[in-house]
């Protein structure tokens, strides 16, 4: 695939995972036709979101520390983060800004996963 020098935008699947941009177009569309104070649940209930944030996973080009730092600028809380992953709570209405991080490669929601017994 071709990579453009400009920044992205949360349909870059090279950069988001494209579960995270269903997460924000299901946000949006939900609090068009909601109340403010009725909760938003995401139907795929593997994804945690608390609130109006997402629990995503988010790798570093090179840098972890750079990342967290972009991501908190843009909302994230409870960063923490192991090798180049950085793990956080994110705001699900700032998703469409993820793929314009110049040290993010990869974010993508943080599943809890569940195997299926052999």
């Amino acid at each position: 695939s071709c990579t453009s020098q400009v920044s992205g935008s949360a349909t870059d699947d090279s950069k988001v995972d494209p579960t995270l941009a269903g997460l924000l177009q299901a946000y949006v569309a939900y609090y068009s036709k909601n109340p403010e104070g009725v909760q938003f649940e995401f139907s795929d209930k593997s994804v945690r979101v608390v609130g109006d944030m997402v629990l995503i996973d988010a790798v570093a080009v090179s840098d972890a520390p750079k990342l967290e730092a972009q991501l908190g600028g843009l909302g994230a809380t409870n960063l923490s983060s192991y090798g180049l992953v950085v793990s956080c709570f994110f705001p699900i209405k700032n998703i469409d800004q993820l793929a314009s991080l110049i040290d993010l490669r990869f974010a993508a929601a943080s599943r809890a996963i569940t195997r299926e017994p052999r």
